[in-house]
């Protein structure tokens, strides 16, 4: 372990990296795909659901769900497998049906 933090101070790349798996290209897109997927859903949710003629006829309530989704979206991606996601949209949508 030690003997690998001094080859980092002496920037020996190919040294460090001699007992580091391979990188799979496939299980990067997969990883990826999985993590953008809810991300692209909730964008377009965000984009048809406030085009949907019984929402689309009431602007407060095409802009809640959009901006809902819109948030939903962001939490998605930036902390995937977060609980706290869930807690911030339950309290957003609180407050954006009470407006």
């Amino acid at each position: 372990m030690w003997s690998n933090l001094g080859i980092v101070s002496v920037n020996d790349r190919s040294k460090l990296l001699e007992n580091a798996p391979d990188a799979v290209l496939k299980q990067r897109l997969t990883l990826m795909a999985r993590h953008m997927f809810p991300v692209l859903l909730l964008t377009a949710a965000a984009i048809a659901l406030p085009l949907v003629p019984p929402i689309s006829d009431q602007a407060k309530i095409a802009d809640s769900v959009r901006w809902t989704f819109i948030v939903a979206a962001v939490l998605a991606l930036i902390a995937p497998r977060s609980d706290s996601s869930a807690k911030i949209l339950d309290v957003l949508g609180k407050s954006m049906s009470s407006k």
